[in-house]
């Protein structure tokens, strides 16, 4: 566990574009029954924004995409986003499920406490890097480790002596699969799908398992900075590789809360498509 100095009442800044309907899912290329893509879950953007690329799921991939969404957005993320109040296609939650362990007798005790009595945490991993950036064979296996990041204090005044507290499910796999998808929706809005050759399409659809070769955390040694005013920060990257040209796109959900960043690659750069890129250099 690590602690954070941000604060829960600080004031979060949140921007979002605007795009053009693509008119065919990013995904697998169909043009039936299409809906608009967000680019951050729905679930993860504050009431009164909205970042999407319309008219660029089809409802086959969005039945897909939404499973795995919802396993991070409720059982890894869910208080927090009711203690934020972040958008939500139902009613958001004013109690939650708190699970104690008693270290004393190790018995378990499941309750329904007020959403105020919940701390304020954000559970994530810190991975290490993409395979592909590390020039490793592909692999199935995520390394890393799940991390919690909470103000001080937050989680002390919640555990008594000899308590446990059970704050969420953690699954790298799903999570993996969700930043995947922002990294490839954020790409395609910004730079256009001729702009690069994908390679999370079938990682987001679950038809290939080697999400680590493509998906892992930022070991560059660039500068994590402290951002206690950004919910989530989402930018491109270019690399390059023996000379072939990556687009990457690095993401820092929470960023507020001092979470890790993220390098995603999205897909190798198309013939006369790296100088846009250049400008935001690994």
């Amino acid at each position: 566990m690590a602690k954070n100095p941000g604060s829960p009442s600080t004031v979060l800044l949140w921007s979002a574009e605007k795009y053009k309907a693509v008119g065919h899912c990013i995904y697998c290329g169909s043009s039936d029954n299409l809906s608009d893509e967000h680019i951050v879950p729905l679930g993860l953007q504050p009431r009164g924004g909205d970042w999407f690329l319309p008219k660029a799921s089809c409802d086959r991939c969005a039945d897909i995409t939404k499973r795995f969404e919802g396993l991070c957005l409720q059982g890894t993320l869910g208080p927090l986003r009711a203690k934020l109040k972040l958008r939500s296609r139902r009613k958001l939650k004013t109690t939650t499920e708190r699970t104690t362990n008693h270290r004393d007798d190790g018995r378990m005790e499941t309750l329904t406490v007020p959403l105020d009595e919940f701390p304020m945490v954000c559970l994530g991993f810190d991975l290490e890097a993409a395979g592909l950036l590390r020039q490793a064979r592909p692999t199935t296996e995520f390394v890393g480790r799940p991390i919690v990041r909470y103000p001080i204090g937050e989680l002390e005044k919640q555990l008594p002596e000899g308590i446990a507290l059970k704050l969420g499910r953690v699954a790298p796999r799903e999570y993996a699969r969700m930043l995947a998808k922002i990294a490839h929706s954020y790409a395609v809005a910004k730079f256009g799908e001729a702009s690069f050759i994908p390679c999370l399409s079938d990682i987001i659809l679950g038809k290939c398992d080697y999400a680590p070769y493509y998906v892992g955390g930022d070991k560059s040694g660039a500068l994590l900075v402290d951002q206690p005013t950004t919910l989530h920060h989402v930018y491109p990257q270019a690399c390059d590789l023996n000379g072939v040209p990556y687009l990457l796109v690095a993401i820092r959900l929470f960023a507020f809360m001092g979470m890790p960043r993220y390098l995603i690659v999205v897909g190798r750069i198309t013939e006369g498509n790296l100088e846009q890129l250049r400008s935001n250099p690994l």
